[in-house]
């Protein structure tokens, strides 16, 4: 959870609720947002206009600048973006699913 006063981010039991450590990462002037993607925490600074990456499980961090120069960020929205093997695996999967599909309704 972000504390845009402290300048830190804590890290809480997401099964009890309960403070594991309140300086998970530190440094920051406002962090206002937070998103994981597997094991990165990223981090926008609404004062320090900047995205940060951190490592998820340790708290150490992976880059600090990571994006900066944002112009008055408020939120943000992280998404992973499939390697062109594991996208060619799930267009194969949507194939073989439209393949499977059509047979069904010819022998009908």
């Amino acid at each position: 959870m972000p504390d845009p006063f402290g300048g830190t981010v804590a890290l809480y039991s997401a099964t009890t609720g309960a403070l594991i450590k309140g300086n998970f990462t530190s440094g920051l002037a406002s962090p206002t947002d937070l998103a994981v993607v597997g094991n990165v925490l990223f981090d926008l600074d609404a004062s320090l206009l900047s995205v940060s990456k951190w490592d998820a499980t340790t708290g150490a961090a992976i880059n600090a600048s990571f994006i900066t120069g944002l112009d008055n960020p408020y939120s943000m929205a992280v998404a992973p973006i499939p390697e062109s093997s594991a996208g060619g695996l799930g267009l194969a999967g949507v194939a073989a699913a439209l393949l499977v599909g059509r047979r069904g309704k010819r022998s009908a």
